[in-house]
């Protein structure tokens, strides 16, 4: 159908701005037998600009009966209906004109089904009290989903408050953003029982946060808070595991509500558990998450699933209650200002999870996570800047990503450490105030930050979330001074002047032997920054910075030994060998001088550091994965197989008393490395517990270590027993954080064709592959040379078939290259990936698609430029 002719013509695919709305009441009738649902809505307008004409947002709903009233209007239909699937809009043409500043109310009743997709409303499955398989229903809004569940105004800025109304069986729980006004037991025609329950009215709020859930659910409260707070999981779980998320819940609350100077403002909270949902939604009131991050037994749980459910829950729970603020309190404009919302979230909770569990060395961990994955994505021609144009809904699901949640994080941790921690609160305190229950824009937030600091902070930072890219800058000295230079950084080599036009305002952070300068300001192309003295320096403390630094190879090498030292902290240890990766990839500093860093942090202890070795011998066996040399390829494994082998029997795996949570994930870590390079003692150790496991003694392996032995096993090994014994590990019901996990990420480990071949159908399995575990198998099989080609070979001789696990959800399309092609590193292969997608509809996933290609491209030239180097250095040191 052509594009709707009332639609914007700002060119952003806005609807038009002649009518606001003001409430809706909102009547959902469910029938979880017919996984179908009947619905009624009334919108409460007012006309700003006289038109005879109503547009809204409707998607796959049918329409049944369309009227609109007034206190000057009787009842009238529409004299015309428009339904564009296109535009996914219904525009509705009355008799007459509407003037302006008239209040109207546009009824319209209309059906849907419970989608299988997690967008929209959809159907939940689960297991009831009697042990049958049942069928509940949640929703996903964001970004642009709402319309898929009742005609709406489906934009951020159009926020109104809302009536909900569920029609249910009367057994089930029923939640949604308010607590309960009513509920009234009704017998239908046919003797079912069902209830009305009527829910308060919301806040002002877009539509996308209007949220449901419905089941049979019980639940975990914490009461040392002042409103309810309760985790809800379904019957099938044990509702104590809920109990930490429960009460960490309620921390959160009163830890923001302390820093933002600014109260929650629903009579409760609910945070619910769903099998299969993959991430989480922070509906205002009503948080829905994948279960597992919610579900901790600290009866069962291993050592490291203690860690991980708790640091999954902590980062899950805290980041998305943070959008209760930054995101419902306080809703962007238009969707370019997603940064506001998924940005803050990062960045805050940190912030929290710092102040809870300073053990845990979150900022160490923040510079080697988020803003790994920042300046990763940002190094690539095809990366956006972090405030984006929008225009479609495929546009908007394509911008949840790396750049929104990790560069915009790791922009407000530059600035935070730049200002101060407290000065940079006061400014987003004074920001939410001044906001609250509006919709604003990056702008606005600038202005807060300014107010408080003094500092033109608007002029300081647009820069960098309107522009995309960031820096590098290139260091040289002379005596006591040291001269700096900023220029575009690009893996794919040096920027051309069209690409490096953008000067950006840089905070060094200096240091410089005991003292640390975190005031100092790049403002201009080149610098000149004088010392009291050459011998230590290093820019980017603690690596809170955006942007890498090249060094001279003397200066590096003087790093290097400082780092050996130990007079760099971890996180200055590992930026700057993640630093030195990829300035190596993008060919402006030498393979060797990255590789004699690497050298001398061989005796390193920090899991974080380990964390950046390991991504070192990765890219080079991914790089160098399809080389003819077998020699070559098997000198990296052997200078692998080095240092893991050593560190791995350094640390041990027998835990001890004092093992911390960094040594519950640190010694998996090695272990796995160490065993698939090949390591003996390491795989004698899998194969023995793997063989008392089999035989029935489940606890000869350490729950902190299956996923490593059976990782181990699967890939030495691979013979059907073993993976079957896996497999059936992965196949029993879980019901905590890590159960199922280690046995799923273990399949891909197999290298055998006909072992492959079986994960590949397991992957393509809508029954048996939950989507939450779906990016985890598959990664196994980006591990080793057959499996990355079997995915590939999947991705273009089934696509249909692959393309069917990626539907639905938000930005689930952009995630389908990724997975099927990560482990892609010729040009052959980038040719035939660029070829096979030539012909087809991209539609939701034309960034994921340039920018996988692109970094094919990156792998292939620096296997080119860089082979005859790796070569020299591995002879020179006895491994080739």
């Amino acid at each position: 159908m052509a594009t709707n002719r009332y639609i914007s013509k700002a060119g952003d695919g806005r609807l038009p701005k002649n009518i606001k709305p003001l409430h809706y009441d909102v009547t959902f009738e469910l029938d979880l037998e017919a996984l179908a649902f009947r619905g009624t809505v009334v919108i409460d307008l007012v006309v700003l600009e006289e038109t005879d004409t109503i547009v809204l947002h409707s998607l796959g709903l049918n329409l049944l009966n369309v009227s609109l009233s007034g206190d000057k209007w009787p009842a009238t239909d529409p004299k015309s209906i428009d339904i564009d699937s296109e535009d996914e809009t219904a525009s509705f043409v009355f008799h007459g004109a509407l003037p302006p500043k008239a209040n109207v109310y546009l009824k319209i009743d209309f059906t849907g089904v419970l989608r299988e997709q997690f967008s929209g409303l959809y159907r939940v499955k689960y297991t009831s009290r009697d042990g049958t398989v049942k069928y509940g229903a949640a929703t996903q809004f964001q970004a642009t989903d709402a319309r898929r569940a009742l005609p709406c105004f489906d934009e951020p800025a159009l926020k109104a408050t809302f009536n909900m109304t569920l029609v249910l069986d009367a057994d089930l729980t029923a939640l949604s953003n308010m607590d309960v006004k009513s509920s009234t037991q009704l017998t239908t025609s046919g003797g079912k029982h069902k209830k009305k329950v009527v829910f308060n009215t919301t806040p002002p709020m877009p539509s996308y946060l209007l949220a449901i859930a419905v089941g049979e659910l019980h639940y975990a409260e914490n009461k040392g808070f002042r409103i309810p707070v309760r985790v809800y999981t379904t019957v099938d779980r044990r509702v104590e595991n809920c109990q930490y998320a429960a009460d960490m819940t309620a921390r959160c609350f009163k830890f923001f509500e302390k820093k933002f100077q600014i109260e929650y403002p629903l009579p409760k909270i609910d945070c619910v558990g769903l099998a299969d949902k993959s991430g989480a939604m922070e509906n205002w009131g009503l948080i829905l998450f994948q279960e597992s991050a919610l579900l901790y037994d600290p009866d069962f749980t291993s050592l490291k699933g203690k860690a991980l459910a708790a640091s999954v829950v902590a980062h899950e729970e805290v980041k998305y209650i943070l959008h209760l603020w930054f995101g419902d309190i306080v809703t962007m404009s238009w969707w370019e200002g997603l940064w506001l919302n998924e940005s803050f979230a990062t960045w805050s909770s940190q912030l929290a999870l710092n102040a809870f569990y300073p053990q845990w060395d979150i900022w160490t961990q923040f510079a080697t996570t988020e803003l790994q994955k920042a300046l990763a994505a940002d190094s690539l021609l095809t990366s956006h800047p972090i405030e984006v144009k929008v225009e479609t809904s495929a546009d908007i699901g394509a911008i949840f990503d790396a750049i929104s949640y990790s560069k915009g994080g790791s922009v407000l941790r530059m600035l935070s450490v730049y200002l101060g921690e407290d000065v940079f609160l006061k400014g987003v305190a004074r920001y939410l105030k001044t906001h609250a229950f509006t919709n604003a824009e990056t702008n606005d937030l600038w202005k807060a930050l300014g107010h408080v600091s003094g500092l033109d902070i608007p002029g300081l930072m647009s820069v960098w979330t309107l522009n995309v890219g960031y820096p590098i800058i290139k260091v040289t000295e002379d005596n006591n001074t040291i001269y700096v230079e900023q220029n575009r950084y690009l893996r794919t080599g040096p920027a051309t002047a069209e690409q490096d036009r953008v000067v950006w305002p840089i905070m060094l952070g200096l240091q410089a032997d005991l003292s640390t300068n975190q005031k100092l300001l790049l403002n201009s192309r080149k610098g000149v920054i004088p010392l009291p003295s050459s011998d230590f320096f290093k820019l980017n403390t603690a690596h809170s910075g955006v942007y890498r630094v090249l060094y001279s190879e003397t200066r590096l090498a003087k790093l290097a030994h400082a780092a050996s030292c130990g007079k760099l902290s971890a996180a200055d240890r590992a930026g700057l060998l993640y630093d030195s990766i990829s300035l190596t990839q993008s060919g402006h500093q030498a393979l060797a001088g990255t590789f004699d860093l690497v050298r001398s942090l061989y005796y390193d202890s920090s899991y974080f550091v380990w964390q950046a070795l390991l991504t070192w011998f990765t890219s080079l066996s991914s790089t160098w994965m399809f080389t003819s040399d077998e020699k070559l390829k098997a000198a990296i494994r052997r200078v692998q197989l080095d240092f893991t082998a050593r560190q791995s029997h350094e640390l041990g795996l027998a835990p001890s008393k004092n093992d911390d949570v960094i040594d519950a994930l640190f010694k998996p870590l090695l272990f796995t490395a160490a065993g698939c390079s090949g390591n003996a003692p390491s795989i004698h150790t899998a194969r023995n517990m793997f063989a008392k496991f089999v035989d029935g003694d489940r606890a000869a392996i350490p729950k902190d270590l299956r996923a490593a032995v059976f990782s181990i096993v699967l890939h030495a090994d691979g013979a059907a027993k073993e993976y079957n014994m896996v497999l059936k590990e992965f196949e029993k019901d879980a019901t905590t954080v890590d159960e199922r996990s280690a046995a799923i990420s273990a399949l891909g480990y197999a290298t055998s064709p006909v072992l492959i071949a079986r994960t590949i159908d397991l992957a393509l399995d809508v029954n048996r592959m939950p989507n939450t575990m779906l990016q985890s198998l598959l990664s196994g099989l980006s591990t080793h040379a057959a499996g990355v080609e079997a995915l590939f070979d999947t991705l273009l001789n089934r696509y249909d078939d692959v393309a069917k696990r990626f539907q639905g959800g938000l930005g689930s399309r952009s995630r389908l290259l990724p997975s099927y092609c990560r482990g892609l590193a010729t040009d052959k292969q980038g040719d035939r990936l660029e070829a096979f997608f030539a012909g087809k509809d991209t539609k939701g996933f034309v960034r994921a698609l340039t920018q996988t290609i692109e970094e094919i491209r990156i792998k292939a030239a620096w296997a080119k430029r860089d082979e005859h180097a790796l070569r020299e250095w591995l002879t020179t040191h006895g491994y080739y």
